[in-house]
């Protein structure tokens, strides 16, 4: 008994490291299925709500699926004119930065030495047909890079949306089918009720972040303005996107910010203040806010969504941290209905409850 009891363990350890190797080779093919998926169950009490109120099934999903695509079109719209300049000017911006952070702890004559590297370099490049050469061809290939990866999102995020139209479209029929395959009445109500509260759950949970994060854009919009940086709404959208991700967004944003900070402002000191303001509104945020509004909602463990995070992070990159949460709730939305996954529910849910 305890031979087939290893060989079981043993298996499945070895379907669990298959799977785990499937889905880091295939993040191309799974990532936008799984974020239609997401969007479909984020959007589906929207879509029944449209229906009861006399729409057609899928005259209210498409109308959902085209709002969502205007809006994030016209979100990337306004972030891809900034970027883009900035992206265009990075060598101006990178010698810049230099010469003003070599004043935090080198002396005068250190930076006009650094001044001087730097106007030796244009007149060698100004000179030299190889380093004309050479600068003319980095700056493009940094430039086809961002593009290529622009594309790659873009085209993601396409085929999610019609995936998920799909999905919304076929809500119906696929709580019929799913109605269909349980074999008791006891069965299908469990499995309508996993259905419902997987929908609820992960709509409530987006939209609640989405609001969250609108209100930390429109507060660091106002902080930045308030300092007097340069195109103060870029910053609100940007922290607005990159709340998303958890942690790290708030850290990207930051420095990101220093560095325009610095080039715009005369002091680095003073410089100093946009990622101060930033890192302290995210903190805030994900301290107080986001715990308050967010953690009745999802009743799971920080160190269960940590570890998600980390694991997701790992297999898909910044993809894999956006979509963490949302398919943590979803598996702890099964967890709580399915019997099976009684022991799942357990590690996943906060400390108060299992000392209950």
């Amino acid at each position: 008994m305890s031979d087939l009891k290893t060989i079981k363990y043993l298996l499945a350890g070895i379907l669990f490291l298959l799977l785990f190797g499937a889905v880091y080779f295939t993040r191309e093919l799974v990532l936008p299925i799984l974020l239609g998926l997401i969007i479909a169950m984020t959007f589906s009490p929207l879509c029944r709500g449209l229906v009861r109120a006399g729409l057609n099934q899928v005259v209210a999903a498409t109308l959902i699926i085209i709002s969502l695509g205007s809006a994030l079109t016209l979100t990337l719209l306004v972030v891809a004119a900034p970027v883009s300049l900035w992206l265009s000017d990075l060598p101006a911006l990178e010698n810049e930065i230099r010469i003003k952070v070599a004043g935090l702890t080198d002396s005068v004559e250190t930076v006009r030495d650094v001044a001087r590297q730097v106007e030796e370099i244009a007149e060698e490049a100004g000179s030299d047909d190889d380093d004309v050469q050479r600068v003319t061809v980095e700056q493009p290939q940094l430039l086809t890079t961002a593009a290529s990866g622009a594309v790659t999102i873009l085209t993601t995020m396409m085929i999610a949306l019609v995936l998920a139209l799909f999905f919304l479209s076929s809500n119906p029929l696929i709580i019929d089918k799913l109605s269909r395959l349980s074999k008791t009445a006891e069965q299908r109500e469990m499995a309508i009720k996993a259905l419902s509260d997987v929908e609820r759950g992960i709509s409530r949970y987006l939209l609640a972040i989405t609001t969250i994060n609108a209100g930390l854009g429109v507060c660091v919009a106002a902080a930045m303005w308030g300092l007097g940086l340069s195109m103060p709404w870029i910053w609100g959208v940007v922290a607005f996107l990159l709340n998303f991700i958890p942690v790290l967004g708030a850290m990207a944003g930051s420095v990101a910010v220093f560095a325009i900070a610095i080039i715009q402002f005369d002091t680095i000191a003073y410089a100093a203040l946009a990622p101060f303001l930033y890192m302290t509104l995210s903190s805030f945020e994900g301290q107080f806010v986001t715990p308050a509004l967010v953690g009745q909602q999802m009743e799971i463990n920080a160190v269960s969504v940590i570890l998600t995070v980390v694991v997701w992070g790992w297999l898909w990159g910044i993809p894999g941290v956006v979509i963490a949460v949302p398919f943590l709730v979803i598996i702890k939305s099964i967890a709580d209905n399915v019997p099976g996954w009684n022991v799942v529910s357990l590690i996943l849910s906060p400390i108060r409850e299992t000392r209950s």
